[in-house]
């Protein structure tokens, strides 16, 4: 590239102004001519003179639009202006003039600070992910050709843009210093495969420049209530940019309701780093080859992303109308055809991307018009300015899970991790790896001898002098076992867990209320010789909330 690239925008922006005087010339030029016929036969010398004058314009213009192919030449056919990245979904931002008296000041003003800017190292950033991301526009467009999707796909796979401000202040710390942009994902099977993932990571690179990791914490038969307790045993929310919630699978199968779901999304929304929250929407393989197409969007999830105004990505709104006509074969996939196909992942991944895309382009236009006009206002101060703003009343919730505590075995263990380890275990209880799918691992405590006993510590931090809740999660399965739950030695107050259930899924049941802060013991003894597989123990403090009426 040449050292003259802080000039390609204004470069560029001469060369199309050059081109429309042609073809308003071309216009002129035929009213021109249409007026000479009509006097050519009474005043030949003006006929003469003017068609003289008019050869010599022509020639002059001729000149300078040759100039446009030669700019291109040097600057290149995929630097062009920036002008040509906006869309019907992108509003074009206008640059305010500052408060000068003069406005030959001010355009000079504008200009140096428009040379300096493009000079320096955001700058270049900044023009380099213009350049990136045309590139990227076409690539997208060429693969939904490939792919046989119609033009109307992206519109129906994101229902809800949502408010994407505090993804648009992680893309301005990432483009002015250069760190990478960090994604969380908590998910079902569908995410532990990793494909759309990982294919999302390389994408985004692409179109930054820059570092993108993206932190993978699904665990395959999860769902909503088990995140809801354990989101921090497996992500290091306070050091992720975007957290991406998939489970609307999972929750749909198991019954569990929106509360789950609403649950995590107000304890992300209520970070203190202010990560952007997004919903990842699959289908069931098994529902798409019975031409259904249900998930928790069904069951409230359309209702939270409205009410919270989050990103909602949506394969069921994308291709609901082929699975009902039974054309969706080929989105099917596995042994049991439980789930989908390298196919289904890839056009999760390229919905993502397309969403991705236009954030990234909406931000580099405010950046610019911030850095280049002091004085305009973008989304990056209303961002700070609600930062604190208290989140609205509960849409489905009647209590809240505040300050929940998790002791898990599950793997992946990436955040702050807090594992799942008995003070004592007699024999008929061990440590067993699981694999559900061969992309999943697992491990559980299982215990299959009758009368077997393990037993936990935990410890309760003290909150607003409440008392806490203690719940333990299974891992059903249909030969599963039942189990007494003990606190402290407290006989009277036992309780009775089943782990049997047709799906294999982790299923918390509360097993005590009422419990001081404080360090504590659960015993746990095997009723059969059924196993029972223990996944993980949970606390947290219940807290009445008022109910949203409409």
């Amino acid at each position: 590239m040449k050292d003259s690239v802080q000039d390609m925008v204004p470069a560029l922006a001469f060369k199309t102004s050059i081109r429309r005087n042609v073809i308003h010339f071309k216009l002129f030029t035929a009213e021109v001519v249409s007026g000479l016929r009509k006097m050519s036969r009474n005043n030949l010398p003006l006929l003469f003179a003017m068609v003289a004058f008019i050869s010599s314009l022509g020639t002059l213009l001729y000149i300078l639009a040759l100039s446009g192919p030669r700019m291109e030449q040097e600057y290149g056919p995929a630097q062009r202006s920036v002008l040509q990245y906006q869309t019907d979904e992108q509003p074009s931002y206008t640059l305010q003039n500052p408060p000068v008296e003069s406005n030959v000041d001010a355009r000079e003003i504008a200009n140096l600070r428009k040379q300096e800017f493009l000079k320096s190292e955001v700058g270049r950033r900044l023009q380099g992910i213009f350049i990136r991301l045309q590139r990227e526009r076409e690539n997208i467009t060429q693969i939904v050709k490939t792919m046989g999707l119609d033009k109307y796909i992206f519109s129906r796979a994101i229902p809800n843009w949502g408010d994407v401000n505090r993804l648009k202040t992680s893309l301005k710390s990432v483009i002015e210093t250069g760190r990478a942009l960090n994604i969380g994902i908590m998910g079902g099977s569908v995410s532990t495969v990793n494909l759309y993932p990982r294919v999302l990571e390389e994408s985004l690179k692409r179109m930054l420049g820059g570092d993108v990791k993206v932190n993978n914490a699904a665990i395959g038969a999860t769902d909503s209530q088990y995140f809801a307790y354990c989101m921090k045993n497996h992500l290091d929310v306070y050091h992720l940019d975007v957290i991406m919630w998939e489970f609307a699978v999972n929750d749909y199968l198991k019954g569990v309701g929106a509360s789950a779901q609403e649950e995590i999304t107000r304890e992300v929304l209520e970070l203190s780093n202010q990560p952007q929250m997004m919903y990842i929407n699959f289908l069931y393989g098994k529902q798409i080859s019975e031409r259904s197409c249900n998930n928790s969007e069904d069951v409230g999830g359309r209702e939270l992303s409205e009410y919270y105004n989050i990103p909602s990505i949506s394969l069921k709104e994308a291709v609901c109308k082929k699975v009902k006509a039974g054309k969706a074969g080929d989105l099917v996939g596995g042994e049991n055809k439980n789930h989908l196909t390298t196919k289904a992942h890839l056009e999760m991944e390229l919905f993502l991307r397309h969403f991705m895309l236009h954030v990234i382009l909406n931000t580099t236009y405010e950046m610019l018009e911030q850095k280049l006009n002091p004085y305009s206002h973008t989304s990056f101060d209303v961002t700070r300015e609600n930062a604190t703003a208290p989140l609205p009343s509960p849409y489905f919730m009647t209590t809240r899970i505040t300050r929940p505590r998790c002791w898990s075995s599950l793997l992946p263990q990436l955040g702050l991790s807090e594992y799942l380890w008995p003070i004592r275990a007699a024999d008929g209880w061990n440590k067993v790896a699981t694999a559900l799918d061969k992309s999943d691992h697992k491990q559980l405590w299982v215990g299959n001898l009758n009368g077997s006993v393990i037993r936990f510590p935990i410890e309760i931090a003290p909150y607003k002098n409440l008392t806490s809740k203690v719940a333990i999660s299974s891992f059903t399965c249909k030969e599963c076992g039942a189990v007494r739950v003990i606190v402290d030695n407290d006989f009277a107050r036992a309780a009775t867990v089943y782990g049997r259930s047709k799906y294999r899924i982790t299923w918390p049941t509360i097993v005590a209320t009422d419990i001081q802060p404080g360090h504590h013991n659960i015993t746990i003894k095997c009723l059969s010789n059924d196993p029972f597989q223990l996944a993980a123990i949970m606390t947290a403090y219940d807290i009445m909330v008022p109910i949203q009426y409409f």
